[in-house]
């Protein structure tokens, strides 16, 4: 179980008494050996209708089955991604949240806390809303992501379990926008009192090939108001079809140098990632290139904190990525999955950044 995110035994902290005034100065130093590996699934279905324009279809909301919490916890499965929608969550911009989506959120991420899994809450709307994008649209400011990730931050900061998934997959985006979009996020919900962890996405949909490239160009910098890096982890998705879209059943190549590269990287700087979507489809070759990345992922600790493969939740049996479908009663894990469950390991431990 993951301890909380803000309080690193590493940190060394030097108290300077001045007449009644107690001052604390925090240096970051080295990792510490005390956080457990994500090895998680995707439970979707609460965003469903959610278009990567950041606008709602017609689909309708599908609840997740929540037995598939138990279900994977006894598959060592120890963290949970949940997906939602900010238009459910918070239908008028910088209003109130809507209490019974709010409700419905909070029974998942309860019964993952009273599982003793980790959870990340993801804003699944692609660095959008209704079309526009934050922060360069007039009408929709970057105060207005400021505005509901500081409510959410009020909600659940009681829990260090719970994580915080600024947004999913952002694209076609200005980059320095969206960087210090995600700068004012952090230090808004720093400023809480929220010592969550806090999961970065990258533009270019969060892509791990592209992931060196946003790092440079400013992600690196994003900082809690202290000036520290303290629980602050970047994400990454992997698919392995042709397009890198994850709407093939096929996979190629595992990219395994790419993930080095990555963790070449964050292992120079000190930080962390986590992939927080891959995924392939049901067939011999995407069994073994899965099994393949997981197996470089765990690896690459410390630098990959782990890995949520996608998707389980609320697809039918036909979906092409599906990672476990119901018969009889039971739920019946798939080839995709399959395939890498005997990596997940039990209790294997990593450092964080």
């Amino acid at each position: 179980m993951l301890y909380n995110p803000y309080k690193l035994v590493s940190l060394l902290i030097l108290t300077v008494a001045l007449r009644q005034d107690v001052k604390a100065i925090i240096l970051y130093s080295e990792p510490t050996q005390e956080a457990e590996r994500w090895a998680g699934v995707n439970l979707a279905g609460l965003e469903f209708g959610m278009q990567t324009t950041g606008s709602l279809n017609q689909d309708p909301m599908l609840p997740p089955p929540i037995t598939q919490i138990e279900h994977f916890r006894a598959e060592n499965v120890n963290a949970f991604r949940i997906p939602i929608c900010w238009q459910r969550m918070q239908p008028k911009i910088k209003g109130e949240l809507d209490p019974e989506y709010l409700k419905l959120l909070s029974t998942y991420v309860n019964q993952a806390l009273t599982s003793k899994a980790s959870v990340i809450v993801d804003l699944h709307n692609y660095d959008r809303r209704d079309g526009k994008v934050i922060g360069e649209a007039a009408d929709l400011p970057s105060d207005s992501l400021v505005d509901i990730w500081t409510r959410l931050a009020q909600e659940f900061k009681g829990s260090s379990e719970v994580c915080f998934g600024i947004m999913n997959e952002p694209h076609d985006v200005k980059e320095d926008v969206w960087i210090t979009t995600l700068q004012a996020v952090v230090t808004a919900i720093r400023k809480t009192g929220a010592t969550n962890r806090i999961i970065l996405p990258a533009d270019n949909w969060s892509s791990l090939g592209s992931f060196v490239k946003s790092y440079h160009a400013g992600m690196s910098k994003i900082q809690n108001p202290d000036g520290s890096y303290t629980g602050l982890i970047f994400e990454m998705h992997k698919y392995f079809d042709s397009d890198n879209s994850g709407t093939n059943t096929e996979c190629t190549v595992p990219h395994t140098d790419d993930l080095k590269e990555v963790a070449t990287l964050l292992a120079s700087e000190k930080r962390q990632a986590v992939i927080t979507e891959f995924g392939g489809g049901n067939n011999p070759d995407c069994a073994s290139v899965l099994a393949k990345f997981v197996q470089e992922a765990n690896d690459s600790f410390p630098q990959i904190l782990g890995y949520f493969i996608w998707g389980a939740g609320s697809f039918d049996k036909n979906y092409k990525l599906v990672v476990t479908v119901e018969q009889n009663g039971e739920w019946v894990d798939q080839s995709n999955i399959n395939a890498i469950k005997k990596l997940f390991g039990a209790g294997a431990k990593t450092k964080r950044a």
